[in-house]
């Protein structure tokens, strides 16, 4: 009996000890898995500039968002942008003669230093400014880096291609009070590529855009043609938005009426239903000054 015991004793252990090793491998085996685990979520949060809007950093493997990257250029950046602007040696447009122009009453009067912030709108004025009607088309859609704010006479452009609200808030802003002169305006003509924004326009010039005890201008917003005329209501509706809720201290320029008097009189046109063409932009640059020095700025 003794022996059927201890027999019966022996398997138990033999068992024991086999299901001891087994729950041993196990446990080893899932620690392998979690140290495995572990170094894929090191490679994975490994940290590297750039930081973050909050400060944070951010990983390789996480990409910012396209418009938080495209909010986050540094000045070297635009500056080295294959897409700038070409510094021309000297303006090859025939001049505009508006730094002495009429105010309407007869006088002549010397326009101030005008600051303007837009998009590639903007850019097709500074670009008809400075290149000949053969060289404009080339030059439009480029972007305006630092090296280019201040190549016409007496008007600094601040401007990016396909920008909007979130552009002027982060940049156009900040950029342009670094360029106040004793005699400056600002002109603002942004909304066409984000016309849902424009309470984001208002609330923003109505605030920080007047803090720096300057003019502010907003130029309207102006028409589109072809297969972008589909846009003109939405146009008319940020336009009308902006003359009634702006500030009475910012002096809204009537761009639109002004540019579809000149497009339905077949005077002014566009390159591609929204960029204006040379004789178009030219115009556009020297109603703004009209407009500017017929308020009075400057003085």
């Amino acid at each position: 009996m003794k022996w059927i015991i201890s027999v019966v004793c022996s398997i138990l252990i033999i068992m024991l000890v086999a299901a001891g090793v087994d729950v041993v491998g196990r446990i080893r085996k899932l620690e392998q898995e979690e140290e495995q685990v572990t170094d894929q979520t090191t490679d994975l949060i490994t940290v590297t500039e750039p930081l973050s809007d909050q400060g944070e950093r951010v990983s390789d493997s996480v990409k910012l968002p396209e418009t938080a990257q495209s909010q986050q250029p540094s000045s070297e950046e635009e500056q080295t942008a294959p897409n700038a602007l070409p510094e021309p040696e000297k303006a090859t447009a025939e001049p505009v003669s508006v730094n002495i122009i009429s105010d309407g009453a007869g006088q002549k009067q010397e326009t101030p230093h005008v600051i303007v912030m837009g998009d590639s709108r903007t850019v097709g004025l500074y670009c008809s400014m400075n290149y000949s009607a053969q060289e404009f088309p080339a030059h439009l859609f480029y972007h305006i880096g630092p090296e280019h704010w201040a190549n016409f006479e007496n008007t600094t452009f601040v401007a990016k291609g396909g920008e909007g609200y979130a552009w002027l808030e982060v940049y156009g802003l900040a950029r342009s009070v670094s360029l106040l002169q004793e005699n400056s305006v600002f002109v603002v003509w942004f909304g066409v590529n984000d016309l849902a924004r424009v309470e984001s326009y208002v609330n923003y010039i109505n605030g920080a855009g007047l803090s720096f005890g300057v003019p502010v201008y907003y130029m309207t917003i102006g028409p589109c043609d072809g297969n972008w005329a589909e846009n003109n209501p939405a146009v008319e509706s940020f336009n009308a938005v902006l003359k009634t809720k702006l500030h009475p201290a910012v002096h809204v320029i009537d761009t639109y009426s002004f540019i579809k008097s000149g497009m339905d009189s077949g005077q002014f046109g566009t390159l591609d239903g929204l960029h204006y063409n040379y004789e178009t932009c030219r115009a556009i640059y020297q109603y703004m000054i009209e407009e500017i020095v017929k308020n009075g700025a400057g003085h």
